[in-house]
């Protein structure tokens, strides 16, 4: 059976580094994993959103769901949260039967260094009208 997946990004899409983008991708291969195991989705989508100092990492399915009670954690969700926690984050699970489950894990984003932030907001093009030098090919 074939499975729909999407992606979508919300909000100013920031660098993420190497760790965070390490536990990014574990958690979502579990939500995967337990989508495909235990719900039979027909869809799952996957959203990043940015906020200004946090962003949250969403995994949808339209599955089969389950009652969520903490006697009925699994070693993959478990394992989802101890990860989320090595990012400073928290993770969310939001499922009822017959309705799908949603994952998220929502992160500090660390502070962009001074020479990116200044990529981010120099006013180039503004600059090199102003001192007459021609915009590049």
């Amino acid at each position: 059976e074939n499975i729909r997946v999407y992606k979508e990004e919300q909000g100013t899409v920031r660098p993420l580094n190497l760790r965070i983008r390490t536990v990014l991708f574990h958690i979502g291969q579990e939500g995967i994993s337990n989508a495909i195991t235990h719900g039979q989705p027909t869809t799952i989508t996957f959203t990043m959103r940015y906020e200004k100092r946090s962003a949250t990492l969403m995994i949808v399915d339209d599955g089969r769901g389950f009652d969520v009670t903490p006697d009925k954690e699994g070693f993959g969700i478990r394992g989802m949260r101890r990860r989320a926690r090595e990012i400073g984050g928290t993770l969310e699970v939001l499922s009822a039967p017959d309705v799908g489950t949603r994952v998220g894990v929502t992160f500090p984003l660390p502070r962009l260094d001074l020479a990116y932030r200044l990529t981010l907001h120099w006013p180039i093009p503004r600059w090199r009208r102003a001192n007459g030098i021609p915009e590049p090919e």
